[in-house]
């Protein structure tokens, strides 16, 4: 096993060659920051495979390479995640580009912040806020204040925080709630790790922008229903996540019913078309049983 370094960057890609060659030149700006990066290529065609493997001479980090057959971004995550070594993970597309700066000044609050802001609940982690790299502006809106402590559901249903952010996230955490993909399926939402997450921990928000986003037209944000669509288990993961979580993870009942009715949206979008049958039918049979439990105790 390597020797475990404070951050691990993970990132999986696809035939984007020019792209994460990109990325990973960027990194040797980096200074006084103990990181690896592990990239997972998932069964890329386009001379991604190439440039991994001879890329590593030309970096001054650890990069941890790993191929696959073409599994789907899904697989590929999941996979980076798992074979990091680091204290915490972030996740990072092969698109984007950090801002060097807020980057090394991580291990900074990593230490500050962990150690001396307290919640109720243990602390995950950190999240940066991130900007557009063609419009130049802030993704999204920003956290409530600096050093805001909330959990990763909470913050967008009661505080109504829009955008991308990125997350610096415990790694045995982020391990320990990680998915299982679907049979069939590539896409899954990081929501499913997220609102695991907001169920035990909280994390401290960071009104600085770590990395620039890209939105690229074969990109997940340009493709977010086509993708969920194509994915309907791993989207309902996702929903379902948000809409088991405990009464004191969130308040709103707008984002609780938003969620619930994209659970059923893309239930539909099963192939199973007995199953969905099956369910709506449980789902009579149980809402006729609820009522019959309430005659019950008023006429006991």
């Amino acid at each position: 096993m390597s020797e475990q370094k404070l951050i691990s960057i993970c990132i999986p890609t696809f035939n984007r060659c020019q792209l994460i060659k990109g990325l990973l030149l960027q990194l040797n700006d980096v200074a006084g920051l103990p990181f690896e990066v592990v990239v997972v290529n998932d069964g890329s065609t386009d001379g991604t495979y190439g440039l991994l493997e001879a890329v590593p001479e030309k970096l001054n980090y650890p990069l941890n390479i790993f191929h696959q057959e073409n599994k789907g971004r899904a697989s590929a995550l999941k996979k980076a995640v798992m074979a990091a070594n680091g204290e915490f993970v972030i996740i990072m597309d092969d698109d984007d580009r950090f801002v060097i700066s807020c980057l090394e000044q991580v291990p900074v609050d990593i230490e500050n912040d962990l150690n001396n802001l307290k919640s109720g609940r243990e602390i995950a982690g950190l999240v940066y806020l991130a900007d557009d790299i063609n419009e130049n502006k802030l993704v999204g809106t920003k956290f409530p204040y600096n050093n805001f402590v909330s959990n990763l559901t909470e913050i967008r249903a009661d505080y109504h925080v829009k955008g991308d952010k990125k997350e610096v996230i415990r790694r045995s955490i982020l391990q320990d709630v990680m998915y299982t993909v679907p049979d069939g399926e590539k896409r899954m939402p990081t929501t499913v790790l997220w609102a695991r997450i907001a169920k035990k921990y909280d994390v401290i928000f960071k009104n600085t922008a770590l990395i620039k986003k890209q939105y690229l037209s074969d990109g997940l944000t340009k493709n977010l229903t086509k993708n969920r669509v194509e994915n309907p288990v791993s989207a309902m993961m996702g929903y379902f996540e948000v809409i088991t979580s405990p009464e004191e993870i969130f308040r709103s009942k707008k984002y609780m019913l938003r969620n619930s009715i994209n659970y059923f949206r893309f239930y539909f979008h099963l192939k199973n078309k007995f199953s969905i049958f099956y369910f709506l039918f449980a789902g009579i049979i149980g809402w006729t049983a609820s009522i019959y439990d309430q005659i019950v105790i008023r006429f006991k």
